[in-house]
């Protein structure tokens, strides 16, 4: 809609333009405010969704897991980080491990392993474990090469979120 209303006000070439600059600082609002999504659940399977869009999910006491849906860079991670700790804090019973899926996070710069190692050291000051599960090939390689992977209980491709819990649950 914006390139149609462009190109009519403002002539095909301008219009064109002006769509594209448009496209990109809305692409850029939306990975700067991702969604954080608090993971739960769905009843009967393995699989982990967000509890905010399906409130019958699973939730585990002690634990909060959730799900970046962006990549972590530089421009997003206080906001990533702020929304973590909010969750966090605002639980109804005391977290003891904090979970990141990094399934749909595709990309992280090295704001965002900085960040994923900020989160674990002041989680830790709080006697709170930080895990990732679920990370890229990449994702994995960045964490390694920043030094952040061990850290973060080891970031490697056979830990999934499933996994997490069962270690966690036959610990408690």
């Amino acid at each position: 809609m914006v390139a149609f209303v462009a190109v009519l006000l403002l002539g095909i070439l301008k219009g064109v333009m002006f769509a594209a600059v448009a496209s990109i600082v809305f692409n850029l609002r939306l990975l700067a405010n991702p969604h954080v999504a608090p993971l739960g659940r769905i009843p009967g399977s393995e699989r982990f969704t967000d509890i905010t869009r399906h409130p019958d999910n699973e939730l585990f006491p002690g634990m909060f897991m959730f799900r970046v849906e962006a990549p972590l860079l530089y421009f997003n991670v206080e906001n990533i980080d702020r929304t973590v700790l909010d969750y966090v804090h605002s639980a109804a019973s005391p977290v003891r491990l904090v979970v990141c899926d990094l399934s749909t996070s595709p990309y992280i710069d090295a704001s965002g392993a900085r960040m994923l190692a900020r989160l674990q050291e002041q989680l830790a000051t709080e006697g709170i474990q930080f895990r990732v599960a679920d990370a890229h090939a990449e994702v994995r390689d960045i964490l390694r090469a920043m030094g952040v992977d061990q850290r973060l209980g080891g970031v490697n491709r056979h830990i999934s979120i499933p996994d997490i819990v069962k270690d966690f649950q036959g610990k408690s």
